[in-house]
């Protein structure tokens, strides 16, 4: 087996799995419950420097929570904008979508803490 092979099949799938474990079932600031996380969020995370601690401060401590927005594809979004991540959620699959780093403008229009 290559490295990639057993680094994807071992590795990646147990991190996955430590990850979904400390996520899925979080009751949300809003009460609302993660059943899922779309793969996505896990790519972001990584490309976007955030962790799963920040994304659950994120769903059960956020500094703001938004409005149901939708894309262009008519699909629902509901924003939990915390002091280091903010993450996108779907209300209709209860799923995590994606995140990202919660800029310096959004910290001090919610009250966060600016570093």
């Amino acid at each position: 087996m290559k490295y990639k092979d057993w680094y994807d099949k071992i590795i990646k799938t147990d991190l996955t799995k430590r990850v979904e474990k400390s996520i899925l079932g979080l009751v949300t600031k809003d009460n609302r419950v993660v059943k899922a996380i779309n793969p996505h969020l896990f790519d972001q995370s990584a490309a976007r420097s955030f962790t799963v601690k920040e994304t659950n401060d994120a769903l059960t401590n956020p500094l703001h929570i938004t409005e149901v927005k939708y894309n262009k594809n008519n699909q629902p979004s509901i924003q939990y904008i915390g002091n280091n991540a903010t993450i996108a959620y779907n209300p209709d699959s209860d799923m995590l979508v994606t995140g990202w780093r919660t800029g310096k403008a959004k910290k001090k229009k919610y009250g966060g803490d600016i570093k």
